[in-house]
């Protein structure tokens, strides 16, 4: 479990540090920053609509990834992006989420902190996104490696049965003069 935890740890460090980083900020701007005036109604619901995209493509990703048998995987199991991509992808669709039900179901008049949340949710959801992108252009160079070593390798496989083709044709040329020859030696005896 001790183990789990460290890697879930190192995976959220920006997450934690931009809390931080924002408590801070919030605590020394909280009187001049209303946060109220940048939550408007119309803000709040492109902010939902893009989280639900964001929430799609997680999923999106994970479908493909979960049912496709891919040739990179002993690649990505050995640079570990599998646990790191699946703990981004869940920790960013519970993030989503959240944000999507305070939203929705939360009034602001109910709690003081309404639009800390919101910020704390909003700016955390997109570390996270941010995250995601990168581990897929990761896999994807992985991928890219994966198909040079492919491509390579059926190069070489074509290059030598081409190279047995013609020893096979050489062969079977040698075998039709030598039939030939035993022929006429019979019929010249």
């Amino acid at each position: 479990m001790t183990k789990k935890f460290k890697y879930m740890f190192n995976d959220f460090k920006m997450e934690i540090v931009a809390f931080f980083i924002m408590s801070i900020f919030l605590c020394i701007f909280s009187e001049k920053l209303k946060l109220s005036v940048y939550f408007t109604e119309n803000r709040l619901s492109n902010i939902k609509d893009f989280f639900s995209i964001i929430i799609g493509i997680y999923i999106t990703v994970v479908t493909i990834l979960g049912i496709s048998v891919i040739g990179i995987t002993k690649e990505i199991l050995e640079k570990k992006l599998d646990t790191r991509l699946i703990n981004v992808i869940m920790f960013g669709i519970i993030e989503a989420l959240l944000s999507i039900v305070i939203i929705t179901f939360i009034e602001s008049k109910w709690n003081d902190c309404y639009y800390y949340i919101l910020f704390y949710l909003s700016t955390t959801t997109l570390i996270t996104f941010s995250k995601f992108i990168y581990l897929l252009s990761l896999l994807f160079k992985v991928n890219l490696n994966f198909l040079a070593k492919n491509i390579d390798q059926v190069e070489k496989d074509f290059q030598e049965n081409e190279a047995y083709k013609k020893n096979i044709y050489e062969i079977l040329e040698n075998l039709e003069k030598d039939i030939k020859k035993i022929k006429e030696l019979r019929e010249n005896q």
